[in-house]
């Protein structure tokens, strides 16, 4: 095989690797998407949609399509969708995985519903497919990479604290920037706020906690 033979080919694999998506892994992780536990503190539930149990989550467990998570009083759980995003469940969450899977024409599809509590979402990076939160009413669509939603009762909130999130509802759509509130109760959106200074606090915990999982050091318990 001459010089130029060589030089063609490993031109052809730089050109390759530059076209892959930043972040990700190897295809066969993106045809299996699950969500895996990296910390779980107190008492975390999970009811599989296959078996229809409800066991209790522990750390390097798999939940997929269809399951749902519950996190009691003073529990919490962080869940790792592999190379693409962290879910932090806060205390008396409950969580339903409406859509995981990999289509081959589409790519991944993803989708989680809020049924009560509060949920910080960190993304690695902008998601080039959809990345979506259902909470009530309310359709929320990453375009950012950090976002809190919260749902207690009918009243949603949505906190983009990294990028825009676009949230819908019955034909409304409102669009929370950086640094931005967007709530819903009572059937349609209200005026748009400043996220507080005791927002900014919890996550700045919340990304010390996440330093803490990523270097090996998850505040969990037995």
């Amino acid at each position: 095989m001459n010089k130029t033979t060589l030089s063609q080919m490993a031109g052809t694999l730089v050109l390759i690797l530059l076209t892959l998506p930043l972040g990700t892994g190897a295809w066969a992780d993106d045809s299996d998407p699950r969500l895996r536990a990296l910390d779980c503190v107190g008492q975390v539930k999970a009811f599989r949609d296959e078996t229809e149990e409800s066991t209790r989550l522990r750390i390097d467990q798999h939940v997929d399509d269809g399951d749902r998570i519950t996190t009691g009083p003073k529990s919490e759980t962080v869940l790792r969708l592999k190379n693409r995003a962290y879910l932090h469940l806060a205390p008396n969450t409950r969580v339903s995985i409406s859509r995981l899977r990999f289509d081959e024409s589409r790519g991944l599809m993803f989708r989680v519903t809020l049924l009560e509590g509060k949920m910080v979402v960190q993304l690695d990076q902008f998601p080039r497919y959809p990345f979506e939160i259902y909470a009530g009413d309310v359709l929320c669509r990453a375009h950012g990479t950090l976002v809190e939603v919260v749902k207690r009762g009918d009243l949603v909130r949505v906190y983009s604290h990294q990028g825009a999130f676009v949230a819908s509802s019955k034909g409304h759509t409102e669009i929370a920037k950086k640094g931005q509130v967007v709530s819903f109760t009572g059937g349609q959106f209200k005026d748009k706020s400043s996220i507080s200074l005791e927002d900014e606090a919890d996550m700045i915990e919340w990304r010390e906690h996440l330093h803490d999982i990523r270097t090996g050091h998850p505040h969990s318990h037995p």
